[in-house]
């Protein structure tokens, strides 16, 4: 989330291209492997590329069918404390989050309660002014057309949140704030006329969240989705004391124009650093810590066809959004389609066909399913490679350095990371 969500999803998915360009000289220090496989030295590169002696640190998992088939982790949760990484230990996952904001508004959807081609300004009056025709299926493909409160984005929205914030007496913002922040904000465009990530987009579905609900969306992730996922270690950012306990990874940054030697990497207070206290109890853009022991759980609700929704809830979210003027699939960069909460490299979608670097990717792959995320001092990426069966995810507490991309790859190069057929076999 914030500005620098766009830096991990591009870079995130280039950096892991250049996985095979990593020597043996890279190979990470403070190494645990819970469960082995044949492609150890895969993930040991990988990671390799990230993590270099005792550094804030990761977690990787890869699944087949569910199952996982290789677990390790590597440095540091708490560079401070010397803590190390384990399956329990919980990871800011940044965008990785709107997957559960996307599900929550289909159980909605579901329940009668929501409708995907509604107005949003059914479920939060305050947009009806300026915003009448967004829809919910709007605010999850990112063509609400929505403005933004972020600074870097739009310093006026910013400066309009605040006062919104210091009106009420408060020093964070909050759910209950978003709606009238965007709903005195103009359209940046149209809803439909352009694809456009955005996080307010999705902090406004958390508000509807709650708003229809009759609950808070804390209340309603904690005591029905999560569960529902089987993933019984998350929680959501905001308590600072909750983020301070020992389970809980601490996020890591170095700062500007610093060199990477491992003392020099800070970690973040999320009751001192100004962009965490004050934006991390925004939710639906993405405010889930979770372990990666709630990640395997989540991914075997995927693979189990996640019972408790109609399959066609379920299809809906996997479905790229189109162009309303030719119903193609919108290209959203290097060949990738979006769905709800989703991003799809799909080797049948024309953006991807008239991508010869994507095509040849995909033909060895399949389609994927993905996201990643960042936040101060975190970074995530989690894909699923559908017709293999196989799905990689990895947590890492800090950020992503200009000195762990490849910017000579496109932003799909990342797929090349896996050799997809021996993870398959695996």
């Amino acid at each position: 989330v914030m500005t620098a969500e766009g830096l991990s999803r591009r870079a995130l998915l280039a950096s892991l291209a250049g996985l095979g360009a990593c020597g043996a000289h890279q190979s990470p220090a403070l190494r645990s492997s819970l469960l082995a496989s044949p492609h150890e030295s895969t993930i040991d590169a990988l990671a390799g590329r990230y993590v270099r002696g005792a550094e804030p640190g990761m977690a990787v998992a890869v699944l087949k069918d569910g199952e996982a088939v290789q677990l390790s982790s590597y440095g540091l949760a708490d560079l401070r404390t010397g803590r190390s990484i384990d399956l329990e230990t919980r990871f800011h996952l940044g965008s990785v989050g709107k997957q559960w904001t996307a599900l929550a508004v289909l159980t909605l959807v579901q329940d009668g309660t929501m409708a995907l081609d509604a107005p949003l300004a059914d479920y939060l009056p305050a947009l009806r002014l300026l915003h009448p025709r967004v829809t919910v299926r709007h605010a999850l493909t990112h063509m609400s057309g929505l403005g933004s409160y972020y600074p870097g984005e739009d310093d006026a929205g910013d400066r309009i949140l605040r006062e919104i914030v210091a009106a009420r007496g408060g020093d964070r913002a909050e759910d209950s704030d978003v709606a009238e922040a965007l709903g005195r904000l103009a359209p940046r465009t149209a809803p439909s006329a352009q694809w456009a990530y955005s996080n307010p987009a999705y902090e406004a579905l958390g508000a509807a969240i709650a708003s229809v609900s009759g609950t808070s969306f804390d209340a309603f992730m904690l005591n029905r989705l999560l569960p529902a996922l089987g993933m019984q270690d998350a929680f959501l950012a905001g308590d600072a004391a909750r983020e301070a306990r020992s389970d809980v990874a601490r996020g890591h940054v170095l700062p500007d124009g610093s060199s990477r030697q491992p003392h020099r990497f800070l970690a973040v207070d999320p009751a001192t650093d100004p962009t965490r206290y004050f934006y991390d109890r925004l939710s639906g853009s993405g405010r889930v810590y979770a372990s990666m022991r709630d990640m395997l759980a989540y991914e075997r609700a995927w693979t189990a066809g996640l019972p408790f929704l109609d399959p066609e809830l379920i299809a809906e979210m996997r479905t790229p959004v189109v162009d309303p003027e030719n119903g193609l699939p919108i290209d959203i960069g290097a060949g990738m389609d979006y769905g709800f909460g989703l991003e799809i490299a799909d080797p049948t979608s024309p953006p991807a066909r008239s991508n010869p670097h994507v095509a040849s990717i995909l033909e060895r792959t399949g389609r994927i399913e993905s996201h990643v995320g960042g936040w101060p001092g975190f970074s995530s990426m989690y894909a699923r490679f559908v017709d293999r069966g196989v799905t990689v995810v990895m947590l890492m507490a800090r950020d992503l350095l200009p000195d762990d991309l490849s910017a000579t790859w496109g932003r799909p190069g990342w797929l090349l990371a896996f050799d997809t057929d021996r993870l398959e076999a695996a």
